[in-house]
C-alpha cells in the first residue's frame, strides 16, 4: 500500500509541531494564560501554523468574560499564496489581586 506524500507531509508537520512543544516553555502555573492558534492547509500540502499567549503578570487576572481569538488572511482563500498576517488574542481586562494568595 502506498502512502501519499501529502500525508507523509502532514504527519511530518504534526511531529515537528509536537516536538516544539516540548521545547516552549510554558507559563508558571499560577499565572492566568490567555492562548491562540490558527493554521492553514495549503492545496499544495504546506501549511501556515501562527500561534500566541498572553501572560498575566504574576498576581493578576483577566477578566473574561470569554476570549476572543481573531486571526487575519491575505493572499487568495484556498490557495498556495494564502497567508495569516495577524493572530489578536482578547482575553478582555487585566485585573491586580489586592492581596495575593
Amino acid at each position: 500500500m502506498k502512502i501519499s506524500a501529502i500525508l507523509k507531509g502532514s504527519v511530518c508537520v504534526l511531529g515537528l509541531v509536537g516536538v516544539g512543544n516540548f521545547f516552549a516553555a510554558p507559563a508558571n502555573a499560577g499565572d492566568a494564560a490567555a492562548r491562540g492558534a490558527v493554521t492553514i492547509v495549503r492545496p499544495s500540502g504546506s501549511s501556515v501554523s501562527v500561534s500566541a499567549e498572553l501572560t498575566a503578570p504574576t498576581s493578576a487576572y483577566f477578566t473574561g468574560p470569554m476570549l476572543l481569538v481573531t486571526p487575519a488572511y491575505s493572499g487568495t482563500a484556498g490557495g498556495n499564496d494564502e497567508l495569516v498576517t495577524s493572530l489578536t488574542i482578547d482575553p478582555g481586562a487585566v485585573v491586580n489581586l489586592v492581596s495575593p494568595p
